[in-house]
């Protein structure tokens, strides 16, 4: 069984959404002073590294990360490399032949993340209508937002989250074939948030 952790690692060297917290993890205590365990404390934003946006991320009464359905968060899963810069349903159209319900998109260009990426290819409006009449119930993408870099109505996220779709943000996709897999991506149950840092792998099935 090949199992690939889709998830960036955590580090105060991430790089983040502009005006976001970075990621910064404090030691409070150390076995080798002395104390009885190692123990820290970090700081983050909700939406640092690879993580899910709850509807309520652009719907103000929508569910929150703690109230999604962990039943769409585990499951089959389909990767499909895509070009954009806007993508196109006719580069989803894997998606409906195979009737998949939970879609990982790989955008070219993406895999360093060194720095912030503020051009990345995203889901338009027709793609975004695309995958929710095709009965999708979770998107994931490489890329650090479904909505370009610069957008202020952040129009695919609500046509997705009117539809009840997390979406999770960031993953890393280097040398996973596109195909169909399982799919295991946990958020933090955290009460009322918008998002969550996730975990997420793919199995190979």
């Amino acid at each position: 069984m090949k199992i690939y952790d889709i998830s960036r690692t955590l580090h105060e060297g991430l790089p983040v959404w502009p005006g976001d917290w970075k990621f910064s993890r404090e030691i409070s205590s150390r076995i080798e002073n002395g104390e009885g365990s190692n123990s820290s404390n970090i700081r983050t934003a909700l939406h640092c590294g690879t993580h899910m946006d709850a509807p309520r991320h652009t719907i103000e009464d929508g569910p929150a990360i703690d109230e999604i359905d962990l039943s769409v968060l585990i499951g089959p899963a389909l990767v499909v490399t895509v070009e954009g810069p806007v993508i196109s349903p006719e580069e989803l159209e894997v998606v409906r032949a195979k009737n998949a319900i939970r879609v990982i998109l790989r955008c070219p260009g993406l895999e360093a993340l060194e720095s912030f990426e503020d051009s990345f290819a995203v889901p338009g409006a027709e793609a975004s209508r695309f995958l929710v009449e095709s009965g999708v119930r979770l998107l994931g993408t490489n890329a650090p937002s479904v909505d370009p870099a610069n957008s202020k109505s952040l129009g695919s996220h609500r046509i997705l989250m009117r539809a009840g779709i997390p979406i999770i943000e960031n993953l890393y996709l280097k040398n996973v074939p596109d195909g169909e897999y399982e799919l295991i991506a946990l958020p933090l149950k955290i009460s009322g948030a918008d998002g969550s840092p996730v975990r997420a792998v793919l199995v190979e099935r």
